[in-house]
């Protein structure tokens, strides 16, 4: 089951010091939607959807956890291939 409440953004570009681009997901940190949005609507956005910023740290944990869902379908595929 999601949990509407937990809401996250990974900010990974700006451009022309007008619009920030960024990740944004609900529950799972792993499967985010791409968006673009102008400075001033980013900020509203973040504030108005109570979100966590992803920093360095929780993007190694989200980089881990998107190896163990590759090394597990890398297994399937080897146990299924026999």
């Amino acid at each position: 089951m999601v949990n509407l409440k937990n809401k996250y953004v990974r900010v990974t570009g700006i451009r022309d010091d007008k619009f920030i681009e960024f990740d944004f997901s609900i529950d799972y940190p792993e499967i985010f939607v791409e968006l673009v949005l102008p400075i001033e609507m980013f900020q509203t956005f973040c504030t108005n959807n109570n979100v966590k910023i992803l920093d360095a740290e929780n993007d190694t944990q989200a980089e881990h956890d998107r190896m163990q869902w590759r090394i597990g379908d890398v297994k399937k595929n080897i146990i299924n291939s026999d």
